[in-house]
Formats: structure tokens, sequence, C-alpha cells
């Protein structure tokens, strides 16, 4: 089927939450993102990359929110 995609990823969950190191991949099969999730939310170190693979952006969510280095 054309058209349509769903996101794929990997990760666990824990009480129904996303939680540990999580991985989204674009479509094509790259890796898109990296990280860590706690309680479903983003926190800890983070990578993200372009459809080719290149790394585009690296930071740390503290707080629930990204400094980006």
């Amino acid at each position: 089927m054309t058209g349509w995609f769903i996101d794929a990823f990997k990760g666990n969950f824990k009480d129904g939450k996303e939680e540990g190191v999580w991985e989204y991949y674009h479509e094509n099969g790259q890796l898109r993102s990296k990280g860590q999730l706690t309680d479903g939310v983003q926190s800890g170190y983070w990578e993200w990359f372009d459809e080719d693979g290149k790394l585009t952006k690296k930071g740390t969510f503290e707080n629930g929110e990204l400094n980006e280095e």
C-alpha cells in the first residue's frame, strides 16, 4: 500500500508507559532518533538523524526541556 506509513519504533513499556531506551526509524529503515524515556517522557541523552543516517542534532532532556549540544 503506497502513501501509508506507520512509524517504526523499538522500546519497552512499564505500567503502560514507554520506559528505557527507545529507537524510532524513518520510512526507509534508517534510525531517526534514539534516547531515553521515563514514564513516557523524554529524558536524558537523545540523538536525531536524517534519512541518510547522518547525525543532525543531539542533546539532553532535563525537566522536560531539551538542552541541545
